[in-house]
């Protein structure tokens, strides 16, 4: 038993706890003793009491799907499911309808079922309270506000929209299809209009980039700049990438895929060769002039780090540089 809660407070847990949600006993025993515990401090005295929700059954969270349902397939148990299948805990739906077809649900195929065709609730048996519309939570990308009570696609989040969108389109009008808005400050939570700027989607990792490298800048103007720029550098480097040219491999002209310019250097090898594995070896180093670290020969090396001559590598392929001249000196070559 828990050592200093009142005898009355656990009298009523014993009676109450398992009924309803977290939120339905915190709200009954706020009513009923005057203050609010918190979650975990329920849980912890409900706990020591040997409590648990009803909805927390593990031999039903633990119960898998007896049988897949293709509710296309299936009209009845789906007309079965949009009456019946709403607004009650999990358990009362799979024992009714288990009841009714012989079949047990698990809760992953009602919570699918319920999101698919909008039966989801926020009340009661169904979760947490629903959040007004307006409320604001922090996220990774920023502030999310609640625009609508539910949202228009099934299993989506439409009815939740970053607060910096909805401060850029007051500001300066919709966002045009393919761009993102970015803040100039970094910050998406600093949702002043001037902190923020629509750009191509494509532009974004550029910029991106550049802040990895430490380039900075101070107001919109400057950063403005710094889009146009990159943006600038992308649609050159897209129109280069449609200049039709031959396959080193087979010499059949081609243009590259629109996959293949997302790497951005341009490839030298037709997509029938990639796809018969058939690739061009390219233009590896520099080719300068250079002396032979075992024999001193002037040689065009093919490698940008190659230190040794053909010939030398012909005779110890897979020996390094130094390891070959310490043996041929140990042999008493020059």
């Amino acid at each position: 038993m828990p050592s200093g809660v009142p005898e009355a407070e656990q009298s009523w847990l014993r009676e109450h706890y398992a009924r309803g949600t977290i939120y339905d006993t915190l709200d009954a025993f706020e009513a009923e003793f005057g203050w609010r515990p918190s979650k975990r401090t329920l849980y912890v005295r409900a706990r020591k009491l040997g409590l648990r929700k009803l909805r927390q059954d593990p031999e039903f969270r633990g119960r898998h799907a007896e049988t897949i349902i293709r509710w296309s397939c299936e009209p009845e148990m789906e007309e079965w499911m949009l009456e019946h299948g709403g607004g009650r805990p999990h358990e009362d739906v799979a024992a009714a309808f288990h009841e009714r077809f012989g079949i047990w649900l698990s809760r992953g195929q009602i919570n699918i079922f319920r999101a698919r065709h909008g039966l989801q609730t926020k009340d009661g048996y169904g979760g947490r309270p629903a959040r007004p519309i307006g409320y604001e939570r922090r996220t990774k990308g920023g502030i999310l506000v609640k625009v609508a009570e539910r949202a228009t696609v099934p299993m989506s989040k439409d009815n939740w929209r970053f607060k910096h969108h909805i401060a850029y389109e007051e500001a300066w009008g919709p966002i045009p299809e393919g761009y993102v808005v970015m803040a100039v400050d970094g910050d998406s939570c600093n949702c002043d209009p001037d902190n923020l700027v629509a750009m191509p989607r494509r532009t974004m990792g550029a910029i991106n980039q550049l802040r990895g490298e430490g380039v900075t800048w101070e107001t919109r103007e400057e950063f403005l700049a710094v889009v146009a720029e990159r943006s600038l550098l992308v649609a050159i480097n897209d129109a280069e990438s449609r200049i039709v040219r031959k396959c080193a491999v087979c010499g059949a002209e081609f243009a590259e895929t629109e996959e293949q310019r997302r790497y951005g250097s341009r490839t030298a090898t037709c997509p029938a060769c990639i796809a018969a594995s058939r690739r061009a070896r390219g233009e590896r180093g520099d080719k300068k002039p250079t002396v032979c670290a075992v024999c001193g020969r002037t040689f065009p090396r093919s490698q940008k780090n190659q230190r040794r001559c053909p010939e030398c590598i012909a005779k110890a392929p897979k020996r390094s540089a130094a390891q070959q001249k310490r043996k041929d000196q140990g042999a008493g070559n020059p």
